[in-house]
């Protein structure tokens, strides 16, 4: 994972941006973005994205000619794939499609990026909660027709360089974009943790120490995080719709732009907390300078 949190991307003088790092590394594995495309952190200075390794999904970096390597670069292109009822220009990098030029929108700043990603997470987690019925009822008609049992197998993606998906849980462990969905983590000791962009919809986190992890644009619907240590925890961005947070330790953490649609948190410490442009449980948008409780935007 990069520690540079926004690039601009330039190809052939057109200049777009900013967007989050996770997603310029998503860019790369659709082939939105490619090597000889220039980025630069703050709209002055450019290098090709051939020099920003840490960008590159290492299942982009695979052996082109072999068989398995290429399913799972398809497959990994098939899970990123973000185009999810927004128009694609929304979202686009140099190469997606492009709208008419008198429709181009100006660069967007940081707090639009945020706003646009809030809305992105909230449909994918729509489509995929769909995507689970889906399976259940696949695995109820495959019983009724006599199917003897069936079997859950569950491999984390290879995703970020760096990433080490699966290794077990540890302090300051690196599972950016890992997809550790359900996963059984109660208790786990993953302080100062890269959960970056990380999968862990339905996860087991029940008093688990993640303090001062990196937890940012995580999707953690549904998990359960009672009794967690948060403290200093960055979850900026994060997916926690309908996530368990009873009495969990925030103080100190960064949940601006964090999706808490229907979260609990009764009990939880809230000392401190930067709640700007969050989203509360009851759907109230926080306003900027939230910090410790949600202060609604004037208005809603």
């Amino acid at each position: 994972m990069s520690a540079i949190n926004v690039w601009y991307i330039r190809r052939n003088g057109e200049v777009k941006g900013p967007f989050p790092s996770g997603l310029v590394t998503r860019h790369i594995l659709l082939g939105r973005v490619r090597d000889d495309d220039e980025i630069s952190p703050d709209g002055r200075t450019w290098s090709r994205v051939s020099d920003h390794p840490e960008l590159v999904p290492s299942v982009v970096k695979e052996n082109p000619g072999d068989p398995v390597s290429q399913e799972r670069l398809v497959t990994a292109r098939r899970w990123a794939d973000e185009r999810n009822g927004e128009r694609r220009g929304d979202n686009a990098a140099p190469g997606a499609e492009k709208r008419r030029r008198t429709d181009r929108r100006t660069p967007e700043t940081p707090e639009e990026v945020g706003h646009r990603l809030l809305r992105s997470v909230r449909t994918q987690d729509e489509q995929k909660e769909s995507h689970q019925k889906a399976i259940l009822l696949g695995i109820v008609a495959a019983l009724a027709v006599g199917l003897g049992a069936v079997a859950y197998f569950y491999t984390p993606a290879v995703d970020s360089a760096g990433a080490e998906c699966s290794r077990p849980p540890a302090p300051k462990i690196n599972w950016s974009n890992c997809s550790l969905e359900g996963a059984k983590l109660a208790g786990a000791n993953l302080a100062g943790a890269k959960l970056y962009s990380t999968k862990l919809t339905s996860a087991n986190l029940r008093g688990g120490q993640l303090t001062g992890a990196d937890l940012s644009y995580a999707f953690l619907s549904m998990a359960d995080l009672d009794n967690a240590d948060l403290r200093q925890a960055n979850l900026m961005g994060a997916n926690l719709r309908r996530a368990n947070l009873a009495n969990a330790q925030l103080a100190d953490a960064n949940l601006a732009y964090a999706d808490l649609t229907g979260a609990e948190l009764s009990g939880a410490n809230l000392r401190n907390v930067k709640l700007g442009h969050a989203i509360w449980p009851d759907g109230t948008i926080c306003s900027p300078a939230s910090l410790g409780r949600c202060e609604p935007v004037s208005g809603n």
